[in-house]
């Protein structure tokens, strides 16, 4: 047997397999239909059902990323109860509605920050809240729309985990 055999035998066994994607063009998927993915996640859909779903709930369950939702919960109830200042281009809040959800979006908060694991799914659900111009943070409601929102998230944020 010659010193290639080896090699030979393993060069093979490496081409039976399909490829995998390429990390960067899996990056690169995942940035392009980034709100398409977090819309599949926030409604239930498994992480282990493609590799780009797999890579979005890793990097919405990252803790610095929960930790900048965290940071932007804390800020909207700040600037509700006027103690905050309005930053950037974003809508103006539905003051009333978040001053009276405001514990709970509080608690929200805390438990993107402190919870060891959290779902996807509930981190997505999180994002929606905060980047949804017309979404119940900044429309004012009927029928206690932010507080079923901010319920539904911190449900599904700890879900498997309770």
């Amino acid at each position: 047997m010659s010193s290639l055999t080896p090699h030979l035998s393993a060069h093979r066994r490496r081409d039976a397999h399909p490829r995998r994607p390429s990390p960067i063009a899996l990056r690169m998927r995942v940035l392009l239909r980034r709100s398409r993915l977090d819309a599949m996640l926030a409604d239930g859909a498994p992480c282990g059902e493609s590799p780009e779903l797999a890579l979005r709930a890793s990097q919405l369950s990252d803790v610095r990323y929960r930790r900048q939702l965290a940071d932007s919960l804390e800020a909207i109830v700040r600037t509700a109860h006027g103690r905050g200042r309005r930053r950037g281009s974003r809508p103006a809040l539905a003051a009333r509605d978040v001053c009276a959800t405001s514990t709970q979006l509080m608690r929200l908060a805390r438990d993107l920050r402190e919870c060891p694991r959290v779902t996807p799914a509930g981190v997505a659900l999180v994002q929606r809240l905060l980047t949804d111009a017309s979404g119940p943070l900044y429309v004012y409601g009927r029928n206690d729309e932010l507080w079923r929102a901010v319920r539904d998230a911190s449900a599904a944020l700890l879900a498997s985990y309770r």
